[in-house]
Formats: structure tokens, sequence, C-alpha cells
């Protein structure tokens, strides 16, 4: 079997002659923790994590457009009581410009303390599995909300608790990030694990960034000789 693994960037991903069974897996990148300024209370837990999507093409094309999703930065804390949100990850991607294989975006924790929501994994023309992120929680006066978890291969990510972010899940589903207890918000995990929210005067955690791996059969690999192995980090 061959891989290709993206961790950040875009770009084309060439596929290797005589390859078959072409399996597509994207994550998106993470939310943002929530900031807190001032005395009072802590905002949510970042976002969500994010959704994975899962496709495999049995006879593939020559090359497929490929694009990471990047995790979303979590918000400053302010002054005089003034909140500043977490950023929305970005989606992770592939296609080839009439099917896409998309691993949704987690959103930031908000102004006022809600938590984001988790990404959703979409797939347009081709068929396959996705699942959806999990959820932030809101934070509370000293306890920044936990971060969600992002979807991996066996099922959904799992939603943020008070203070605990979501577990991760297998494989590739990044935990969430612990809320803030008189810090800032601890980041999410690999692969779009969100960012969890600050306790009060902090700062929100990262989301973390999302992936794409591309798997395939080979003639030669099933004989028994390798034929490929990558890790790419632009």
């Amino acid at each position: 079997m061959g891989v290709q693994e993206y961790t950040s960037g875009f770009g084309t991903f060439n596929v290797p002659a005589g390859a078959t069974n072409l399996k597509c897996i994207t994550v998106g990148g993470g939310g943002g923790g929530g900031g807190s300024g001032g005395a009072d209370t802590a905002l949510g837990g970042g976002g969500g994590g994010a959704g994975i999507a899962i496709t495999t093409i049995a006879s593939p094309g020559a090359s497929y457009y490929y694009a990471v999703g990047a995790g979303g930065a979590g918000g400053d804390h302010g002054l005089f009581g003034v909140h500043y949100d977490g950023d929305n990850g970005t989606g992770s991607l592939v296609t080839d410009y009439t099917n896409y294989c998309i691993g949704g975006l987690g959103y930031g924790g908000l102004s006022g303390g809600a938590g984001g929501a988790g990404g959703t994994g979409s797939l347009i023309g081709w068929s396959g599995t996705t699942y959806n992120g999990g959820s932030g929680v809101v934070g509370v006066r000293g306890r920044g909300g936990g971060a969600g978890s992002a979807a991996g291969t066996t099922g959904n990510g799992n939603n943020g608790s008070l203070a605990v972010g979501g577990a991760p899940v297998t494989l590739y589903g990044g935990g969430g990030g612990d809320g803030g207890n008189t810090t800032d918000g601890y980041p999410g995990e690999a692969y779009g694990g969100g960012g969890g929210g600050s306790d009060t005067a902090k700062n929100g955690g990262n989301g973390y960034y999302g992936y794409v791996r591309f798997e395939w059969d080979d003639a030669v690999a099933e004989a028994g000789v390798p034929l490929y192995y990558g890790t790419h980090t632009p």
C-alpha cells in the first residue's frame, strides 16, 4: 500500500502509475477558543472539532487537488470587559473539480460565552463515510469551556465539558483543548481538535490544523515490493 500525507498547504497530488482503490481522508482545522477580558465570565471552549470525510475511488484519475485546513487562532483577552471570539478553522478538501471530499471546519468560541459548533464532513459526487466534530461548551466564571474533539475514521467527535476537552477519536481525530483554569485555554490536538476557552483576562487556545491523506493499492506493492511512502509538509 502507498501512502501520502499532508499537514499544511495545498497543491496537486499525482496518482502513481498503476494505483487502484485510492482512498482520500480529509480532516478540517479546529476552531479557536474564545478569549476573555476583565473580571467577568470566561468564554466558551473553541469549537468544535473538525469533521472528517472518507472516500475510495476504485479507478482513480491522474491527479487530484488538495488543500489542508488551518486551525483557528484563539481569541485574545481584552481590556475593560471586552471579549474576542476565537477564529473559525478552515476546511480540508480533495477534489477533481467535479467531486469533493470535504473535512469541515470547527467553529470558534463566540463572544459572550457560547462554545463553537463542530464541523461537518461532506461528500459531493463521491460516496463514502462522513462524521462530524464535537462542539465546545460555554465557560463560567473562573473556568474556560472545554473544546470539542475532531471526528475520526471510527466516529463523530466528542463534545467538550466545563473545563475538559472532548476525547480524541481513532483514527486522526484530535482531542479538544481543555478550558483555562487561571490560565489561557489549551490548544487542540492533532488533527483538527478545537482550542479551549480562556479563564478571565486570558487568551483562548488555538485550534489544531487539519489533515489530508491518500492511500492506494498497487500491483507491485501487493507482490511484496514496497512502492511508496511519503510525508510532506510544504
